[in-house]
């Protein structure tokens, strides 16, 4: 899951580069997988994954027009695969029921 993350994307809120997940070796791996423990345990998210930040860009030159603007989200690059593997455990679970 961390492999997966983009790399060289803009940092997120917390101002932490994909790149440090993906380097940052058994020590990284073992604190996400520490994370992601917690979180299953408690049903609780972090509070410190919870903050997104959100940019106006414009598609076009009229700003007035809201169809000519679109909405960045920069979520926290943690927050991100933290989900992804929430989602791949709901997928396994539910491939096993459907097997079954």
């Amino acid at each position: 899951m961390i492999r997966q993350t983009a790399s060289r994307k803009a940092t997120d809120p917390d101002e932490v580069p994909a790149e440090l997940f993906k380097t940052g070796g058994e020590t990284v791996l073992d604190r996400m997988h520490r994370i992601c423990v917690v979180i299953l345990e408690t049903g609780e998210w972090p509070e410190e994954l919870m903050f997104s930040a959100f940019n106006p860009l414009s598609k076009k030159c009229d700003l007035k027009q809201c169809a000519n603007n679109r909405t960045l989200a920069l979520v926290s690059h943690a927050s991100k695969i933290l989900l992804r593997f929430i989602l791949e455990r709901i997928r396994a679970k539910t491939k096993k029921i459907m097997k079954n």
